[in-house]
C-alpha cells in the first residue's frame, strides 16, 4: 500500500483477498479493518460489542509486487542488493476469448516500476516488456468419504448381471427380408449400388412448387417460339397488304390475337376434360344402378319396403336419366368451361 495507516505502509506485501470490479476495490487480507456495532438489546456479556470487517482500498492506493530484483551495490559496497519491485503503471494485450475456458485471457507487462529497473534488449534489439505472472490458483480440497459416500472403486463394481434368456428359438424364427430390403440396406452401404429408375419422380409431388415451376420452364421455351412464329406471321400480313403500321404496332396486336388464342385453347383443353370426368361419374353412377337393379336379397328377417314407394318404378327412371345425361356429355365436341387449368 502507498497510501493509508502507517503500519499497512510499512508491510512489504499484502495478499489480496476479494475483488470488486464494478467499484475497483480490493479487500486485502490482513489488512485495514473497520468497526461494525453489534446490537446487543439484551445485554449479554458474552456478546462482543464490535466486529471487525476488512475495508476495501482503491486500486490507486496499491501497487502490483512484480518480485525481487537485484541491483547494484551503493557506493561504499561491494555486493549487489535484492530489493522487492513494484508496478506502479501496468499495461496488457489484447484480451481475447477462449472458448474452452470460458473466459477472455490477456498477458499483463509492467510499464513502470518502483524502484525503476535497468531496461533490457534482446537479440533483435528490441525491449524487453517485463511480464507480470498470474497468481496460481490452488486446485480444490475434497473431503475425505464418509459413511454415506460412494468412493469410485465402489461405483465402478459389477453389483448385478442379466439373466442369460431362456426362451426356445423356435417360437420365433425372423422374416426373411423383402426385394425391398434388401435393395435399401444395400443401396445406403454400397455406393456402387445402381440406383432405381424414376425413383426422383416417384418419391417428388406432382403439384409442389418445384415441379411446377420445372413444367412451366419446360413450357415456356417452346411458347416464346410459337409467339414469335405468330408475329413473323402478323408481319407478312401487314407487308402484304401496305396498312402503314409500325413493327411495335405490330408485336403487340400479334402479342394480343396470340394471349387469345391460348386463352382460347386452355377453355377446349378445360372442356373436354370437364366432359370426360362427366362421362367417367355417369358411367360409375349406371354400373351402380345396374347392380342394384340385378340385386338379389334372400328371404330373411329386417328386410322392410315402406308402403307407397315403388322400387321397381323410380330406378327405371333414374337410369334413363343418367343414360340420357350421358349421351348428351359424349355428343359434345368440347366443352366451354371458362376455368383455366395451368401447371
Amino acid at each position: 500500500m502507498i497510501t493509508g495507516k502507517d503500519e499497512f505502509k510499512k508491510k512489504d506485501r499484502i495478499e489480496v483477498a476479494e475483488v470488486d470490479r464494478e467499484k475497483n476495490w480490493l479487500y486485502l487480507k490482513d489488512g485495514p479493518q473497520h468497526k461494525i456495532a453489534v446490537a446487543n438489546p439484551m445485554h449479554e456479556p458474552d456478546i462482543p460489542r464490535f466486529n471487525l470487517s476488512p475495508m476495501p482500498v482503491h486500486y490507486s492506493n496499491v501497487q502490483l509486487y512484480i518480485g525481487d530484483f537485484e541491483f547494484p551495490p551503493l557506493e561504499g559496497e561491494t555486493e549487489p542488493r535484492i530489493l522487492p519491485v513494484y508496478a506502479t503503471r501496468v499495461q496488457r494485450t489484447t484480451p481475447t476469448y477462449v472458448k474452452g475456458l470460458g473466459r477472455y485471457v490477456f498477458t499483463r507487462y509492467a510499464a513502470a516500476t518502483s524502484p525503476a529497473l535497468p531496461p533490457k534488449y534482446d537479440e533483435d534489439g528490441d525491449r524487453v516488456r517485463i511480464e507480470i505472472p498470474w497468481p496460481e490458483s490452488k486446485p480444490r480440497e475434497r473431503a475425505d468419504p464418509g459413511p454415506h459416500d460412494t468412493t469410485a472403486e465402489e461405483a465402478l463394481k459389477i453389483t448385478w448381471v442379466p439373466p442369460a434368456p431362456t426362451l426356445n428359438p423356435g417360437l420365433h424364427k425372423p422374416d426373411e427380408p423383402t426385394p425391398e430390403n434388401k435393395y435399401l440396406e444395400t443401396a445406403g452401404a454400397d455406393p456402387s449400388q445402381p440406383m432405381e429408375h424414376f425413383v426422383a419422380r416417384e418419391l417428388s409431388s406432382y403439384w409442389s412448387r418445384a415441379s411446377r415451376t420445372k413444367r412451366w420452364q419446360q413450357r415456356e421455351p417452346y411458347r416464346l417460339v410459337r409467339l414469335e412464329r405468330a408475329i413473323r406471321k402478323e408481319v407478312k400480313q401487314s407487308e402484304a397488304y401496305a396498312d402503314g403500321r409500325t413493327y411495335k404496332e405490330i408485336k403487340l396486336e400479334a402479342t394480343w390475337k396470340f394471349d387469345r388464342a391460348e386463352e382460347e385453347r386452355w377453355k377446349r383443353k378445360r372442356g373436354k376434360k370437364i366432359a370426360r370426368k362427366m362421362r367417367r361419374h355417369m358411367s360409375k353412377k349406371l354400373k351402380k344402378m345396374d347392380k342394384l337393379n340385378h340385386i338379389v336379397l334372400k328371404p330373411a328377417k329386417n328386410q322392410y319396403i315402406p308402403p307407397g314407394m315403388n322400387v321397381i318404378d323410380e330406378v327405371p327412371y333414374a337410369r334413363a336419366q343418367s343414360e340420357q345425361v350421358l349421351r348428351k356429355s359424349r355428343g359434345k365436341g368440347g366443352g366451354t368451361g371458362k376455368g383455366k387449368m395451368r401447371n
